[in-house]
């Protein structure tokens, strides 16, 4: 399990852990990464989100 970092278009960065290296392989493989996203990853893993700058 590993942790996932995710950059939005908007520019806000969340971390999603506990996240498994097939999830990620297929995120990267996906022929609609945001579909990927909002099906698979987004509200299947805790998150954290990172403000600018980078401290919590």
């Amino acid at each position: 399990m590993q942790t996932l970092e995710v950059e939005f278009v908007s520019g806000e960065v969340y971390r999603y852990l506990l996240v498994p290296r097939r999830v990620w392989r297929e995120l990267r493989t996906a022929e609609s990464a945001g579909a990927y996203f909002s099906a698979e990853i987004r509200g299947h893993y805790p998150d954290q989100w990172m403000p600018r700058g980078g401290t919590v």
